[in-house]
């Protein structure tokens, strides 16, 4: 049986998070989705995916494939799951490849990214959560920049 993506463009803007405990279970499930695999399309396995892709009522955080590249991005962000992101500053303009699991029969899409970023977010801790600053660029700042788009209801293929 494929996993689909059960809402991939409904284009809602989605609402901060005010805790970690009002996100946990949803966080939970969402972590567990994107581990099993096997989605309905061209793309056998995420990167990531924002909770605005498959929930009528988005929520601001995205999970990240723990399974991926052997957990190298999980060292990049310092958790599976970062919650109300932004970016705060950005530089290096570059041309960038990028498909959208919320479109898994489309062909990828040729995007101008921002190669170095430096994002806040807050991350699972204990019973509660951190913030963090991170300074990322290539995949992991593509990545950011992927997933906040879909929190404010876009993606790669209809810009509003």
């Amino acid at each position: 049986m494929e996993n689909k993506i059960i809402m991939p463009c409904h284009n809602k803007v989605t609402k901060n998070c005010p805790s970690w405990k009002y996100i946990k279970h949803e966080a939970e499930c969402l972590r567990k989705f994107i581990q099993e695999g096997k989605f309905e399309g061209d793309y056998d396995s995420a990167f990531a995916i924002s909770h605005a892709q498959v929930s009528n009522t988005p929520l601001n955080f995205f999970v990240i494939n723990e399974k991926t590249e052997k957990g190298i991005l999980k060292k990049h962000f310092g958790s599976w799951c970062m919650i109300n992101p932004r970016i705060v500053a950005a530089s290096d303009p570059v041309s960038w490849e990028e498909g959208c699991m919320g479109f898994p029969h489309r062909r990828p899409k040729r995007i101008n990214r921002l190669n170095k970023i430096k994002a806040v977010y807050y991350v699972p801790f204990l019973w509660t959560w951190r913030k963090v600053t991170r300074r990322l660029k290539g995949l992991p700042a593509f990545i950011v920049q992927h997933e906040i788009e879909h929190c404010q209801g876009k993606n790669i293929y209809f810009k509003k």
